[in-house]
């Protein structure tokens, strides 16, 4: 029975973290959006890259008391860091499309969009 509950902690450990969803870099449909769609969708974009921010720091804050109580269920999952690097892709890929159909791109927007993935994951420099 032992051996049971041990067997139990250890496939525990794997519930740490979540699973990433990475926005994909093309999509079928690219060709066929507006000026104002790519501007949306780059600040959508942006919007989602400080939650992901916001994400990582909780999750460092999280891992730091479940150090405490419960080491099983740290999450050293790349998950946000592997997120801010596809949706960052995915801006430079709309930024090609608005350029090719003489798109203006706001300042906010362009401004804002140039982030590092590195920053957006605070915890890559803290494991």
């Amino acid at each position: 029975m032992r051996w049971i509950s041990v067997l139990f902690a250890f496939v525990l450990t794997a519930c740490g973290g979540r699973v990433a969803n990475p926005v994909a870099l093309e999509r079928s449909f690219d060709d066929q959006l507006s000026c104002s769609h790519y501007v949306g969708e780059l600040e959508n974009n942006i919007k989602r890259l400080s939650e992901l921010t916001g994400e990582s720091n909780d999750k460092a804050r999280d891992n730091l008391g479940l150090l405490i109580s419960s080491p099983l269920f740290l999450d050293f999952s790349t998950t946000q860091k592997d997120e801010a690097a596809a949706i960052l892709a995915r801006n430079e890929r709309l930024r090609e499309l608005m350029a090719a159909k003489d798109c203006v791109l706001e300042e906010a927007v362009a401004a804002a969009g140039d982030v590092d993935p590195e920053s957006t994951n605070n915890v890559a420099a803290e494991e």
